[in-house]
């Protein structure tokens, strides 16, 4: 059933999963075990533990909001894997964007950053460092001059700490 992926492409988002069927058993008091299976974008399946649905239970919405719930649980596992690759790996890390928009990932880092210890707090400076003028101004609403500031006062001497520190541990 297609219901979850037409439901996300109708309301913008970016669509973890394409596809989503179920199978039911009927009970003799009427109620129904249900096993879900749903199908991320790159095919990979999600077999749901099965549940026992009341009597008259709409199955097509429950599966929608299981849907739903597990595209969530995809993109905040994506976005806490990049996360913790930036504060630990800096420039070096590969954020993913499977499931996670970039939007979704700045918004992450700027909280995480708030949060941050002194050592993640480096590494994501030293990430930021290396990104566009124009990635920067947008993800963070700053005007080209503010840029500019923020790469002299925090992400120029955030990538030369990063630089020291893999320097000083030969990574």
């Amino acid at each position: 059933m297609q219901i979850w992926g037409l439901l996300c492409c109708l309301r913008g988002f970016n669509v973890p999963i394409v596809n989503s069927s179920f199978t039911s058993q009927r009970q003799a008091d009427g109620r129904r075990w249900v096993t879900e299976t749903h199908t991320d974008n790159l095919g990979a399946t999600y077999t749901l533990p099965a549940y026992l649905a009341a009597v008259g239970a709409d199955l097509n919405a429950n599966m929608v909001i299981h849907a739903a719930a597990l595209a969530d649980q995809l993109v905040a596992d994506e976005i806490a894997a990049n996360m913790l690759a930036i504060s630990v790996l800096g420039s070096a890390a590969a954020p993913t964007l499977v499931y996670s928009t970039l939007p979704q990932n700045i918004a992450a880092l700027r909280e995480a950053y708030r949060n941050a210890t002194r050592i993640e707090a480096v590494m994501m400076g030293d990430f930021l460092s290396f990104q566009t003028d124009a990635r920067l101004q947008t993800a963070f609403g700053l005007s080209a001059a503010q840029v500019t500031n923020l790469r002299t006062t925090k992400l120029t001497p955030a990538a030369n700490a990063a630089a020291a520190v893999r320097a000083a541990t030969g990574g």
